[in-house]
């Protein structure tokens, strides 16, 4: 009874969560659709024209001017220049929506398609959707390491105080739709130690997670290493089936853009703004990405530090594991990577953008902590677990001015563009997260 009791509590926590954290992402007002300009009308296009071009919304694209630079034209033909994996995500759900509004509320003309009546809100509901069950799958993930209730501290931490709720919950970039695949991917893996066959059914959100994000690749190789280890005797099927998965990609890549990748995948593949997408190997993007006043990870979301000192006791007490090492260098690396692009601030946006595609990495390495200081003294124990608590409460009162204040949006254009003056990411005395 007692078991039944505990298990209905869990869960109940769960939907409370995720309920929650759906409508606080729903209702905060501030959201920038721009690098998801065009997702909802290339899902349209798939509905309606069986295609991926933008042909038939070639009078918008000229219309909205700027957003112009988030296509590129092949052979004749108007595609969106990001990846094509949140798009088919949202196609089954653009349908239904389609199919409701054109028989229960106004039949739909060609040139009144609900997708251009109704894309902020479809664009907030699905980035909403995606996102809270990221986190409700990050909060699956705590319950395999830690009590329920170390599990809620810290996927509230992460869905409030971090990029989640001012990136991935507020508009269809890739972010959210990414988060959730490699959240997936991580509790099937964590399962799977008393359910082998979860390890090939990770591979399916692992693979799509690349279709979605190129960054991706980090974890989809990392996990195959670890695959490969504790694994090895269906390593190789595991790899033939992310292989399968990505076949389709490719053969539309081929198709459309004549190579195995679109554009968008490649350094240097696309140009918009005031750089082309290329690296510049520096310190600045290094420790701009953790420091800088305006879009350090340290700055934003402070509770991130504590991940360190469940690193550090699980060494000491000889208690690390592969896949706490791995997803340790997961997130490393993929740091290495996004301080090296050269538009590492992310563009316009609130905070460091980048780093929320590894926003479930960073929740299991925040479990790793808790779990670590359980066999702390009580002393030592309640103290890191309310400097934890503190550190957590500033990031989400860092996080709500950037969800739900306009002049945190604004500062990016203001004094002067943040693309043409990325030093402003260093400038203490303009605060991004203060602006009112």
């Amino acid at each position: 009874m007692r078991a039944k009791l505990h298990t209905a509590l869990i869960w109940s926590v769960g939907i409370v969560l995720f309920a929650g954290v759906f409508h606080l992402y729903v209702t905060s007002k501030v959201r920038d659709r721009g690098d998801s300009r065009y997702v909802l009308h290339t899902a349209q296009s798939i509905i309606s024209e069986k295609n991926t071009d933008l042909n038939e919304y070639s009078w918008l694209i000229d219309k909205e001017g700027i957003y112009k630079t988030r296509t590129l034209t092949r052979e004749g033909h108007i595609y969106s220049i990001y990846p094509i994996g949140t798009t088919l995500l949202t196609v089954p759900l653009v349908a239904v929506y389609d199919w409701y509004s054109t028989n229960f509320i106004n039949p739909i003309g060609v040139n009144k398609q609900v997708v251009l009546t109704q894309t902020d809100r479809l664009d907030t509901f699905l980035a909403a959707l995606f996102t809270a069950l990221a986190i409700i799958t990050i909060y699956a993930i705590g319950l395999t390491i830690v009590p329920w209730y170390y599990a809620l501290l810290g996927s509230v931490s992460i869905a409030l105080g971090t990029s989640a709720w001012t990136s991935a919950a507020r508009t269809l970039w890739p972010h959210g739709p990414s988060m959730l695949m490699l959240a997936l991917a991580l509790w099937l893996l964590i399962k799977a130690r008393k359910h082998q066959f979860l390890v090939l059914l990770a591979q399916i959100p692992l693979a799509y997670s690349f279709i979605i994000r190129p960054t991706n690749c980090i974890p989809l190789i990392l996990f195959s290493i670890y695959v490969f280890i504790k694994y090895r005797r269906i390593w190789l099927t595991s790899v033939l089936l992310s292989i399968l998965l990505l076949v389709p990609l490719i053969i539309y890549n081929l198709h459309i853009f004549g190579n195995l990748l679109s554009p968008f995948y490649y350094p240097g593949g696309i140009s918009m703004g005031p750089y082309t997408h290329t690296f510049r190997f520096g310190l600045e993007g290094l420790m701009g990405l953790l420091v800088s006043p305006n879009r350090g990870l340290f700055i934003f979301s402070p509770f991130i530090l504590f991940i360190f000192i469940g690193v550090i006791l699980a060494i000491k007490r000889k208690e690390i594991t592969l896949l706490d090492v791995l997803i340790f260098v997961g997130i490393v690396i993929h740091w290495i990577l996004i301080s090296n692009y050269q538009g590492w601030w992310g563009g316009w946006g609130f905070g460091p953008r980048y780093f929320t595609d590894t926003l479930p990495l960073f929740a299991y390495m925040a479990f790793l902590f808790f779990k670590q200081i359980k066999a702390l003294k009580i002393k030592y124990k309640l103290t890191l677990l309310s400097l934890f608590v503190l550190a957590s409460l500033v990031s989400i009162g860092t996080y709500r001015s950037g969800a739900t204040y306009y002049p945190t949006m604004y500062w990016d254009g203001n004094p002067v563009n943040i693309d043409f003056h990325p030093e402003r990411v260093w400038d203490w005395n303009d605060l991004q997260f203060l602006r009112r």
